[in-house]
């Protein structure tokens, strides 16, 4: 069996998005809702052997990538006053394994967590969607560093490497909210330029342009108060720089912080 990447996208993890929390709100995110379902119905039909995902609330060291190591992943929204709604996947620990010995091979930090942690929201937001959408296979769940940009390309590109070498077809989702200062209304503070983050975020995608996602001002980053772009930079070394199929599915940033939706490459079987 030929291992290959089938899917890459970003999607958002705000909690508000799973209907039993977000409730009267989630009129307000009708955009996000529509096109994560869009983006967990693509997922199911590129036919994944697993859905490997990266958050940035997964437990992290700043000196390693990280991946949960339990036999089962579980979690659920308790924190969120929403314990009902619970999701339990079996975790890849063949292809965890696998990208154990690529990231040693190539000299990249890696540190799997061997504690019983539960799975965060930047999970289980996209997650619940896949579920929805059919999903009960493999996942792989995985947290990025403060290492350097080019190290979470360089660790993207180690998990399409593992995948291949083990033969899985993978789908990689980047769990990614961006600007959390967008509004004076917001649960954050206020940043005037924080819209111009965002704003290139999702033009690169529209003009298939990773590069300019790569080279975006890092002192703008900082002030836009982001939580995914390393998320992002793992996915794009993952999606390569060949048979790109980069589709915005939706943006919008009703509370303040900005909700992309968007598909970096696809591979229909």
């Amino acid at each position: 069996m030929s291992g290959e990447v089938v899917f890459v996208g970003i999607a958002p993890h705000p909690p508000l998005l799973v209907p039993a929390i977000g409730k009267e709100k989630i009129a307000q995110v009708q955009d996000s809702v529509n096109a994560l379902n869009k983006f967990a119905s693509q997922i199911i039909r590129t036919n994944p052997d697993t859905v490997v995902i990266i958050s940035p609330h997964s437990p992290a060291t700043s000196e390693a990538f990280g991946a949960f190591s339990n036999k089962t992943l579980i979690g659920d929204f308790h924190q969120f006053g929403c314990k009902q709604v619970s999701l339990s996947f079996p975790n890849d620990l063949e292809l965890l394994a696998e990208l154990d010995k690529t990231t040693k091979e190539n000299q990249i930090p890696f540190n799997p967590f061997f504690n019983e942690y539960l799975l965060d929201h930047g999970v289980l937001v996209p997650m619940y969607y896949l579920w929805q959408a059919g999903w009960q296979g493999q996942v792989l769940a995985l947290s990025f560093s403060a290492l350097s940009i080019e190290s979470h390309i360089q660790f993207g590109e180690a998990c399409q490497q593992a995948a291949k070498s083990l033969g899985r077809k993978i789908a990689f989702v980047a769990s990614a909210d961006l600007s959390h200062y967008l509004s004076l209304n917001g649960p954050y503070h206020f940043e005037p330029v924080a819209h111009l983050f965002d704003k290139q975020i999702c033009e690169a995608i529209k003009q298939k342009n990773l590069s300019s996602i790569i080279n975006v001002d890092q002192n703008l980053r900082h002030k836009a108060g982001e939580c995914g772009y390393r998320s992002i930079l793992v996915a794009i070394g993952v999606a390569g720089k060949e048979n790109l199929s980069t589709k915005l599915l939706a943006y919008e940033c009703p509370f303040g912080v900005g909700y992309m939706t968007a598909i970096l490459k696809e591979k229909i079987t």
